[in-house]
């Protein structure tokens, strides 16, 4: 994930990615109509951070400077939270402290799913997804509302006076860390490739159940498929 200057960032994979084309495209299917399960989880994301004290809030600041191997600065709450309890997505307020612009409003820093998303990137999901967005008008328009949206939540708390958002949104996928914590904290519906990207993760890294609710689509619902992708560098990396 991107980060200020002087914000560390969860580690990434070092390898360089295996030249290969892009798999082929496909069009994206529509997401399954949620059940009674996954709509209850989907209010949950919608309805603010997971915590309901001071006391609670440090307490799991304590567990995300664990997890960051720092402290956490400008954090307003815990966006989402694990199914096995850990906070897995902070929402940083647009300013840091000490007044840096900080524009990333959805933080990923569970461990699990940041190594997960660093081996996305190795396998070339990025550039699938990219390719995608020019040859999909519905995904494109999806990408495009999911940025306007994250812009419009993050000027609720404050304008930066910018129309960046985060992650390359709208036009380029530039850091899955960043998709996969807006999808987290906003839920399936909000932001298709996050969506997408989070099921990948599941898959690959075996979290569904632990970092990821069991709810959430899976990447056969998605019409996506773990096997498009070469992970031999990033198994490398592990």
């Amino acid at each position: 994930m991107r980060s200020p200057a002087g914000s560390p960032t969860p580690a990434r994979a070092a390898a360089s990615p295996r030249a290969t084309s892009p798999p082929r495209r496909r069009a994206s299917p529509r997401l399954p109509r949620p059940g009674p399960a996954r709509r209850q989880a989907v209010w949950a994301w919608k309805n603010g951070p997971m915590h309901s004290s001071d006391e609670s809030l440090a307490a799991d600041l304590d567990v995300v400077a664990e997890q960051l191997g720092r402290r956490p600065r400008g954090v307003i709450g815990v966006a989402y939270r694990t199914p096995d309890g850990q906070p897995a997505v902070i929402t940083t307020a647009p300013r840091l402290p000490d007044g840096t612009p900080f524009p990333t409003l959805y933080y990923l820093t569970d461990p699990r799913l940041t190594a997960e998303a660093s081996r996305l990137e190795v396998a070339r999901v990025m550039a699938w997804m990219t390719d995608r967005l020019g040859a999909d008008e519905g995904l494109a328009a999806d990408y495009r509302a999911a940025h306007e949206h994250y812009l419009a939540k993050r000027d609720e708390i404050e304008d930066l006076g910018t129309d960046f958002s985060a992650g390359g949104m709208p036009e380029r996928v530039k850091c899955l860390h960043v998709l996969i914590a807006y999808a987290l904290a906003e839920g399936p519906e909000r932001v298709r490739l996050g969506t997408e990207a989070v099921a990948l993760a599941a898959e690959h890294g075996g979290l569904r159940g632990t970092a990821v609710s069991e709810d959430w689509p899976t990447t056969e619902e998605l019409g996506i498929s773990l096997s498009d992708f070469d992970f031999s560098n990033a198994e490398a990396n592990r």
